[in-house]
């Protein structure tokens, strides 16, 4: 579960991996719900021992092989594919305004918003 601790350590011995963030006290915390993952990898050219977080299946392993699988996005449960649709997705197509009449009501917003000319008496 996200904000869930993972590690409590005194010290770093432990870094934060993908999906993990590090507090003030260098407690390792999750930010995604999945699964937990220890591992080895490099950083800045030295072996360091990360903690990483994998949101969508157990048997994926870390590091992410980013060439192969492309990098990991975590959306909180947002269903991408879904296409939205005016005000939110609710709505059908034939709830939507035409291009013609959006740019009806934007030129009589532009006109509204001009100075009216004051004559000097």
């Amino acid at each position: 579960m996200a904000g869930n601790i993972i590690v409590r350590q005194r010290g770093t011995t432990w870094h934060a991996g993908q999906h993990v963030a590090k507090g003030k006290d260098h407690t390792l915390f999750a930010l995604v719900p999945g699964y937990v993952n220890f591992y080895t990898d490099k950083v800045n050219g030295k072996d360091k021992k990360l903690v990483g977080i994998v949101p969508d299946s157990r048997e994926e392993r870390l590091p992410r092989n980013e060439k192969v699988l492309g990098r990991s996005r975590y959306f909180g449960g947002v269903d991408l594919t879904r296409e939205f649709l005016g005000g939110g997705g609710a709505q059908g197509r034939e709830d939507m305004m035409s291009e013609e009449e959006i740019n009806q009501l934007i030129a009589e917003a532009q006109a509204a918003a001009e100075p009216t000319p004051q004559v000097n008496v």
